[in-house]
């Protein structure tokens, strides 16, 4: 998987703001939310990189703020794109709640701005609030339905 380039450690009122009005965050327990955003790490994609590579350990999962990607999954030696990501979504969750290997490729098609928690520091924050588990559970059980 590429390393993201950092984009600046403060949080500024604008990302604040986004962060507080996604699903993950509106998810997250009163209590919860102030540890939830000191645990997410700003990142920054070029359009075209790559951000995750199909069979990679998934280690982090990601929200879009800003820009676009291209879910797709190789099968039979052939590319076929399955969804495109927008702000709010989230990248590669599914890794992070079953264990699995990566299952799908997601490559920037604009220029990206992400926040991205590790696996270990979101397993811990899962310990004391059961309901963000929950949540990420419900996102991957709709996106295996649809």
């Amino acid at each position: 998987m590429k390393r993201l380039r950092e984009k600046g450690r403060r949080m500024s009122q604008e990302d604040f703001e986004f962060l507080m009005g996604t699903e993950l965050v509106l998810a997250t327990p009163d209590q919860a939310k102030s540890q939830l955003l000191s645990c997410l790490t700003r990142g920054f994609l070029k359009a075209g990189e790559r951000l995750i590579s199909q069979g990679d350990r998934g280690n982090r999962f990601y929200l879009i703020q800003h820009g676009s990607c291209t879910v797709s999954v190789e099968k039979n030696g052939e590319l076929q794109a399955i969804c495109r990501l927008k702000p709010g979504d989230l990248v590669e969750e599914m890794a992070i709640l079953t264990g699995e290997r990566r299952t799908a490729q997601v490559d920037a098609d604009t220029d990206t701005v992400l926040w991205g928690i590790s696996r270990t520091q979101f397993d811990e924050l899962c310990m004391a609030y059961l309901d963000l588990r929950q949540f990420l559970t419900e996102i991957v059980s709709a996106r295996l339905s649809s």
